[in-house]
Parts: C-alpha cells; structure tokens; sequence
C-alpha cells in the first residue's frame, strides 16, 4: 500500500513510500497542480497530511497551509483516497530521525508523518 505524506504550505513537502513502508522519494511543490501531479504519479492507499492550528496574528501567506489541505482532501476524495489528518506536535518525535534524509525541511516533515503513521499502525 503506497503512502504519501504532505507538509502543506507555500512550499509544500512531498514523499512517497511503498508497499513495504520504504522510503522512495521526495520534492517540493509550489502549486496546487505540482501536488496533484504527485499524488496521481504515485497512486497512494493513503495520503498521511499536517494539520493546523490558525494563529490569528499571523499574516495572511501563513495560513496557506489551509488552502493546501482543502486542496488535498478534495483530491483524495475525489479519488476514492483514504486521508489521515496528524497534529503537528509529532514532529516533535519523528522529525529527529529524519536529519540528513533529504535536503528539503518539508519533505523531511512529510517524511516524519508517513514514519509516524506507519509505526502507530503496528
């Protein structure tokens, strides 16, 4: 069962790992059809996305990751994809064990989420 994992944001981190739970790739995208792209290439069992939390005093670029997610639930709804919604306070436990996975800080975040899911799965 493919899994792919989604840091959303104006830089969105993208990974995907394969039946066995194994790490395969990883971008960034900039746009909602980059991300689109990449979930249709890998036709995923399950799209593993960060959730957030709105900090009003934020301005408004910040809340960009809200836009992404809509994005993607719309995409795996409409494509027959189970969503799994995970706060961002895990990244404080997987996060650490993805240094020096990949250059990119979002598909390192992507990449704890997928690790998380699949270890809260066994």
């Amino acid at each position: 069962m493919r899994i792919v994992g989604v840091d959303p944001g104006v830089t969105t981190g993208l990974c995907v790992f394969n039946d066995d739970g194994e790490f395969i790739t990883g971008c960034e995208a900039s746009s909602y059809n980059e991300v689109d792209e990449f979930i249709w290439r890998h036709k995923p069992k399950v799209v593993v996305i960060e959730d957030f939390r709105i900090n009003r005093n934020k301005p408004a670029e910040y809340h960009a990751p809200i836009r992404m997610i809509g994005v993607v639930e719309y995409i795996c709804w409409h494509r027959g994809i189970h969503m799994v919604v995970q706060s961002p306070s895990i990244l404080k436990l997987s996060l650490p064990h993805t240094e020096g996975m990949h250059k990119s800080r979002h598909v390192r975040s992507a990449r704890a989420h997928v690790v998380y899911h699949l270890k809260r799965k066994k």
